[in-house]
Order: C-alpha cells, then structure tokens, then sequence
C-alpha cells in the first residue's frame, strides 16, 4: 500500500500502474497474490533501494 501510495502522490505526469498477479506456488495448497507498481514519478535514488524490503515488526507490551 506503501508503494502505491507514494507513486500516486509523486506522479505528477505520466501514469501508474498497478497489476495484480495469482501466483501458484507449487507443493504447496495455497496461492499468493503478486502486486507491482509502475510509474514515471521522481524515482527511488539507488542507494535507498535496499531499505525498501527490510522486514518491519512491532512489539506491543500491553501487560505494564
């Protein structure tokens, strides 16, 4: 949702494009859903493209 997002709110000629995919995963009963975004917005710089994926998580203690 992130990506979509930010491709719209930084496209500001062109186009974006969005396609979902069913993707099969074989020996296994259940199926994924492939999402790309494609856009002639600003662009991502290089050297962010690796904090892009990083996997996020949050804690929540609600026992204090």
């Amino acid at each position: 949702m992130n990506l979509i997002g930010n491709a719209i709110k930084f496209t500001f000629n062109g186009y974006v494009k969005i396609k979902f995919s069913l993707i099969e995963i074989k020996d296994v009963k259940r199926k994924c859903i492939k999402v790309s975004v494609e856009d002639t917005g600003i662009g991502i710089r290089k050297k962010h493209h690796k904090k892009l994926f990083k996997l996020f998580s949050m804690i929540e203690d609600s026992k204090n």
